[in-house]
């Protein structure tokens, strides 16, 4: 079904017809191979496999080979609308003469089998989204070249029927239509011949692909003085004279392409963005950047596990992962049994032995400075709510705000999702007691940095839980592990 749907083919219905015809002539689809276009691999297909497909880079080999005009040749060429075609045979003089109907049928045949092999060579050359690469061997070089050469004089755009009519390879199709490119130059150098970048129908080209683009906003003498004669101008582009200018047209065309969808800013708005981000998004861009390029510069390059020894661990480790150890021990620490170090050690050696955290996280954190906030005013307090119950840790919320609160510009009656997760809040007698973990590293800064770097991600969580729980956020703590203290944010 992903390999069908891979395909320019949709839907329910079309796909139980594919399932039908699998069926109806025994095709072995359980052994189809599940990669599909956009997989990590190269893929080796025939033109005619790769219909319907896109890959980023396409190689088209064997440009050079010669197409396949048997049909064509065969002294007796079936045709079937214009009947059976066979060469004269003069028993007596015993030779054999082309019959008239025999050379329709085999310039029929011919034309039919190139308009196929064009149709192929259409497939193979759109296949790629980003580059397109054309491989193939040419016989007889210089003569190709010479007979190139001969096309750069031609002012018309297309090329003569003769040229198309006449191709033996791919190359024959390619070749003359680039032979009044510049890039050609270097070839008619090497054979003898002298360049033709000053071909006429080049020139006009270039006039065109400059000049067309501002059609609307000149007028139609304005156009015709860029083109040298407008005579030689229509003749080249094949317009009708007595449409080009028609100002009626004109002014339709203008209204239809200027027009601006008044809503496009919506395919801007995201379904659901995280608290982290809103957070940043309040934060001053100078600011942010200045804060994540000091996390970055204590990062050190990563070093595998057995060229380290366990002292060198905690220097390896960038903020985020040893974010996450305190996170998940502070989550299952049983705070009533936490008032000495040893205690707290054997909390979490018991975590990894239920296989409840990774084992480098007992390596990640320090038991000392736990049990500074076990003992802390606020640990107290979340011990004692966790005896009556009332304790809840890394609570996950999803809320709805108006997207206008993360971009100023975006439409009132828009909204988007917020997604986050709680580290702990604890109910008391007067409304809840909020409070998120931090191991930020703060140096001099202190408590204003930590207010200034987490206010924005408090309030969200405190309006997701007055939402909610329909109760008061009554204080809000951001604890710092790297301060060892509380901090209280005015909400």
């Amino acid at each position: 079904a992903m390999e069908y749907e891979s395909t320019s083919y949709r839907g329910l219905f079309n796909f139980v017809r594919y399932i039908e015809q699998l069926q109806k002539y025994q095709v072995d689809f359980g052994e189809v191979s599940t990669l599909g276009e956009n997989e990590d691999t190269v893929r080796i297909m025939s033109i005619h496999k790769s219909k319907g497909l896109e890959f980023p880079v396409v190689f088209v080999g064997g440009m050079g080979k010669h197409m396949n005009m048997m049909d064509a040749n065969n002294s007796m060429i079936i045709h079937p609308d214009l009947g059976i075609g066979t060469n004269g045979v003069d028993p007596e003089l015993r030779i054999k003469i082309t019959t008239l109907i025999h050379s329709v049928l085999q310039k029929q045949s011919r034309l039919e089998t190139l308009g196929e092999e064009l149709r192929v060579l259409y497939v193979a050359l759109t296949r790629a989204k980003e580059k397109l690469i054309l491989t193939g061997t040419v016989t007889k070089l210089k003569d190709k070249v010479e007979r190139m050469h001969s096309l750069t004089e031609r002012e018309e755009r297309a090329l003569p029927y003769g040229v198309v009519e006449g191709v033996t390879t791919y190359w024959d199709w390619i070749l003359p239509a680039l032979a009044r490119h510049p890039a050609f130059d270097g070839l008619y150098e090497e054979a003898g011949l002298l360049p033709r970048t000053g071909n006429p129908c080049y020139q006009k080209e270039i006039a065109i692909q400059m000049k067309v683009v501002h059609v609307t906003e000149m007028t139609g003498d304005e156009l015709r003085s860029q083109i040298a004669g407008e005579e030689d101008y229509l003749k080249y582009m094949q317009w009708d004279t007595e449409t080009i200018y028609e100002k009626e047209t004109r002014d339709k065309l203008r209204e239809k392409f200027s027009y601006q969808y008044p809503y496009g800013y919506l395919q801007e708005i995201p379904a659901k963005v995280s608290v982290s981000e809103l957070k940043r998004k309040g934060m001053q861009e100078d600011e942010a950047h200045q804060i994540y390029q000091e996390k970055e510069e204590t990062l050190t390059p990563y070093i595998p596990g057995f060229m380290r020894d366990e002292t060198e661990d905690r220097k390896q480790v960038g903020g985020a992962t040893r974010g996450n150890a305190y996170h998940k021990v502070m989550e299952l620490l049983d705070l009533s049994q936490a008032d000495t170090v040893g205690k707290i050690r054997a909390q979490i050696k018991r975590m990894e032995e239920q296989g409840r955290i990774d084992p480098q996280v007992p390596g990640l954190v320090r038991e000392d400075k736990i049990l500074r906030f076990a003992g802390s005013n606020l640990g107290k307090r979340m011990a004692e709510a966790a005896g009556r119950g009332e304790l809840y840790r890394e609570q996950p919320f999803v809320m709805s705000i108006p997207a206008k609160q993360y971009r100023s510009e975006w439409g009132e009656n828009e909204r988007i999702l917020v997604q986050g997760i709680i580290d702990a809040f604890f109910q008391e007698e007067d409304g809840l007691v909020l409070m998120d973990y931090k191991t930020d590293y703060l140096g001099k800064k202190g408590e204003g940095e930590l207010i200034r770097r987490y206010k924005v991600q408090l309030q969200y969580y405190a309006q997701a839980l007055e939402r909610a729980s329909g109760k008061k956020v009554k204080e809000a703590y951001l604890y710092s592990f790297s301060l060892g203290e509380a901090v209280k944010v005015v909400l």
